[in-house]
């Protein structure tokens, strides 16, 4: 497993709570694209790739890449949210129902509950999905210390499209934030 750390096929991340087990995330780009459309697969159609564009499992694995991409991006994100000074520690989480892309445990008591989300246009929040991310906020609210505030930051393709239910998201950051020198 250190190998595979060392040369960056995977990325540890240790728990909020000291008794949890390390979670590990495969980071490897191409190994994850191997995984995903080559290893086992007896693909013999030869337009696949038009065929699957729009596929539920093409859709998951764009946003697993773009969750490795946000990992790879922390110093972006930070510099968004302008706390590239506070001291942060991050982690991902998976807790009894819910799992958590990203949390960015500040030293201003602070925690960032980041929600990586991979949409070819800005992403609406309807009631379902707001109902989920009040799930994943009281989950975050039983991990970390009760003086941290938890704010919802949404990172995204293209930002968050405003309704009724977008006031949720404290914060956005969006694909242009993380490629911006």
């Amino acid at each position: 497993m250190e190998d595979l750390e060392l040369c960056n096929f995977i990325t540890e991340y240790r728990p909020i709570k000291n008794n949890g087990a390390a979670v590990y995330r495969l980071t490897d780009f191409f190994a994850l694209f191997y995984m995903r459309f080559v290893a086992d697969k007896k693909i013999n159609d030869p337009a696949f790739w038009s065929h699957y564009i729009n596929s539920h499992g093409n859709n998951t694995w764009n946003g697993l890449s773009f969750e490795i991409v946000c990992h790879l991006h922390l110093e972006q994100i930070k510099k968004t949210l302008q706390i590239g000074a506070v001291l942060c520690n991050h982690q991902s989480l998976r807790t009894k129902g819910e799992q958590i892309d990203l949390l960015l445990n500040r030293g201003d008591h602070v925690t960032n509950l980041c929600e990586a989300k991979f949409y070819s246009m800005p992403f609406a929040i309807d009631a379902q999905y707001e109902k989920n991310l009040l799930n994943k906020l009281a989950e975050v609210k039983e991990c970390v210390p009760a003086r941290n505030a938890v704010h919802l930051t949404l990172v995204s393709t293209y930002g968050l499209k405003p309704n009724k239910y977008s006031s949720i998201v404290q914060s956005q950051v969006t694909m242009d934030d993380l490629f911006d020198n």
